[in-house]
């Protein structure tokens, strides 16, 4: 028994769209490149109830229907970087 934070995203094979569903302090960020470089498209945002205390799926945890559900156009090239909070807490916009 447990709980986790938890990331989903799937690639519509037919459209350029991208779903995401996002609970708790794990995330991602969507960049797409530019004649200026990569820029940042979307980043998604934490869900916490406090600090160190994320939303979590799992036994005692949140319910899932709290997760930030997305829906994003895609570019050719797009890069998506998935990663827990051990990631988003060292990357910064700037």
């Amino acid at each position: 028994m447990g709980s986790s934070t938890c990331v989903i995203a799937s690639l519509d094979k037919e459209a350029p769209v991208l779903y995401t569903s996002n609970l708790g302090d794990s995330g991602y960020l969507l960049l797409r490149r530019t004649d200026e470089g990569l820029v940042s498209v979307y980043r998604s945002k934490e869900q916490t109830h406090g600090f160190n205390f994320p939303y979590q799926i799992g036994t005692g945890g949140d319910d899932p229907e709290k997760a930030d559900t997305m829906l994003h156009n895609v570019d050719h090239n797009d890069i998506l970087v998935v990663g827990t909070d051990g990631l988003f807490d060292n990357l910064f916009d700037e």
